[in-house]
């Protein structure tokens, strides 16, 4: 196996194995909370969701110009795999170059890449790759800085010039996502401590880091698309950041989040969630190649060892305390050390067993597959396009419709309309965004002929939002009356003259929208009626609800998001259900009964024709 001992091939190897497995589980079409709305930025060259992302945005727009059939929420989710493949085969590179820092006697091809694969294998890293998001290209960042910072510190081969695109770099990381920060802790150690057995020279050090501080501001220079782009109010421009530094930086540095970190209440179930993650993150007998590993990088290298242990640890004091249902992909760093150890309990498995060698390589890497494969793949998951379908094929022409349902169908329904040019008709009013002052402006220009009535409402609403934004004395009391009468006044300004729907969460959430209408179930929508007007006969049935394809994409779908669009959908039917029994049409009533109970078990059988 010479030919695996150049150092391109592994690499190049391992992209091409992952990429092809990502492939065959890639989600097919749009999937939950920020996908639509990032796909839908980067094709539009737009100002995404805090902190903006604008690299993931202007690579992911360039991706779009490429000659590849299919949608552009498709073509979005290939970035995804394409980036996370990259990941993998970068990784491979950097387990060789740690191997050799860690001065291993012999440095298998064959532990490279079983290293390698086991990493592109791991659950947290492959599920990155099934749809759009920006945590793909997070994990290619991180790879090609702790690549280049190895060679910039690393013995003979250190080289400045290694140094200089480490630092460009990792200011690029910054422009993707915030959590870059966490190399820090281990980066700035090791910074200072690369020497073996020598007192570093302080002095030097920083003088080089001082140099380093252009590279890294010329890679942190891509924060400035975000209000240059914003001042030319391209389709999509969250935040409008060009009104001032104070609402860019407040953009920027994702302040909203802010509330949901180092929320310690959320450490110990998240320590269990990570506990549960560890053996399909190195398939099982993995686990037995960490233990070694950490052993040989204590013994080869204290100071590696503590480099790995400060990512390790750094990662997880940060996201073990982040308070969000979604918080695999906050692991990323921390799988990158626990697969670096590993890979050097790999590397020696394999040159003392070497009779064996292709077994200990294919093992893990088969339990892997195996152990990951069914919880990761989504090539048949069209749960969120197939409930954004229902939902709006049941709204009338010109419907009007309140709803902060963002994972489930807003971001979906916002790609929808905005590039593929579905359902223009429709006006979205998304009731957590109209909470920002970009938004009501902005949704406007979106709808004009819908909402430029409530202007005055807008704008007593904006003057008391405006001082919770500038953190000046302000009145929760007042904030919330004043955004219940701008909600009332989109439902009341269009009442006479479009058909005007909630979803079940504005609803449920805040009793005193639309409190004197009538709420009738339609679809996965509730049809407003104002009291004293005639209920729509004949009643709204489900007989047209065509949940076969969102049914049969429910099997297998156990996250929180899957549970909730399931229980989201079936509470909707069974008010069908109720609506119509009260209204003496059994027939429909079982009908929507019947869907319901399909959606609740997960049963992909439907017997129900479309009409």
């Amino acid at each position: 196996m010479k030919y695996l001992e150049k150092p391109l091939i592994i690499p190049l190897v391992t992209f091409a194995i992952t990429f092809a497995v990502y492939c065959i589980t890639l989600a097919p079409d749009v999937t939950f909370t920020d996908a639509g709305e990032l796909a839908a930025v980067a094709s539009t060259l737009g100002i995404a969701h805090p902190t903006g992302y604008p690299l993931f945005t202007l690579l992911g727009h360039l991706w779009t110009l490429l000659p590849i059939p299919g949608t552009v929420i498709f073509r979005m989710n290939l970035f995804a795999a394409f980036c996370t493949a990259a990941s993998a085969g970068m990784f491979a590179m950097l387990v060789r170059i740690f191997l050799q820092r860690l001065r291993s006697a012999e440095i298998s091809p064959i532990a490279i890449l079983t290293s390698a694969l086991l990493f592109g294998f791991s659950v947290t890293v492959w599920e990155q790759s099934c749809s759009v998001e920006v945590y793909s290209l997070q994990l290619l960042l991180f790879n090609v800085i702790l690549i280049l910072f190895m060679k910039a510190i690393g013995g003979k081969e250190a080289s400045q010039m290694a140094l200089w695109a480490w630092a460009f770099v990792l200011g690029l990381g910054f422009t993707n996502h915030g959590t870059t920060i966490l190399l820090a802790p281990a980066s700035i150690y090791l910074f200072f401590r690369r020497e073996n057995n020598v007192k570093p020279n302080y002095k030097a050090r920083f003088r080089e880091m001082a140099m380093l501080a252009m590279p890294f501001i010329a890679g942190l220079s891509i924060w400035l698309y975000l209000p240059i782009r914003a001042s030319a109010n391209p389709v999509f421009n969250w935040g409008g950041v060009d009104r001032s530094f104070d609402k860019f930086w407040y953009h920027a540095s994702g302040k909203q989040y802010q509330g949901w970190m180092f929320q310690w209440s959320a450490v110990p179930d998240n320590i269990k969630h990570f506990i549960a993650l560890l053996p399909k993150e190195l398939g099982w007998i993995g686990l037995l190649a960490l233990f070694t590993g950490f052993v040989i990088v204590l013994k080869s290298s204290k100071r590696l060892f503590v480099f790995l242990s400060l990512l390790l640890v750094g990662c997880l004091i940060y996201s073990l305390s982040y308070a969000i249902h979604d918080i695999d992909s906050y692991f990323s760093l921390a799988v990158i050390a626990i697969l670096l150890f590993a890979a050097a309990g790999i590397n020696e498995a394999i040159n003392r067993y070497k009779k064996y060698s292709v077994a200990v390589a294919i093992v893990p890497i088969a339990l892997a597959l195996a152990l990951n494969f069914g919880a990761v793949n989504q090539r048949s998951n069209y749960l969120v396009s197939e409930y954004t379908r229902i939902l709006t094929e049941n709204l009338e022409p010109n419907a009007v419709i309140l709803s902060h349902l963002w994972d489930f169908w807003c971001s979906a329904f916002w790609y929808r309309q905005q590039v593929e040019g579905y359902r223009p008709d429709i006006v979205l009013i998304e009731t957590e965004l109209v909470r920002r002052t970009w938004y009501p402006d902005k949704v406007e220009k979106w709808y004009p002929n819908a909402l430029l009535k409530c202007a005055p409402q807008k704008e007593a609403f904006l003057k008391e939002l405006t001082k919770f934004e500038a953190e000046e004395p302000y009145s929760n009391a007042i904030i919330q009356d004043r955004y219940v009468q701008l909600l009332n006044a989109y439902i009341d300004s269009n009442y006479a003259r479009r058909p005007v729907y909630l979803t079940g969460d504005v609803a449920y959430d805040e009793p005193a929208v639309a409190a004197n209408y009538i709420k009738i179930p339609v679809g996965f929508a509730w049809r407003l009626v104002k009291q004293g007007d005639s209920i729509p006969f004949p009643l709204p049935s489900a007989k047209t609800i065509d949940i076969t394809k969102f049914a049969a994409s429910l099997p297998g779908a156990a996250g929180y998001l899957e549970r909730k669009i399931r229980d989201l959908a079936a509470s909707n039917l069974d008010a069908i259900a109720e609506i119509n029994n009260r209204g003496g049409d059994m027939a429909a009533a079982e009908d929507a009964h019947n869907k319901s109970a399909i959606i609740r078990s997960g049963i992909p059988r439907i017997n129900t024709k479309r009409r």
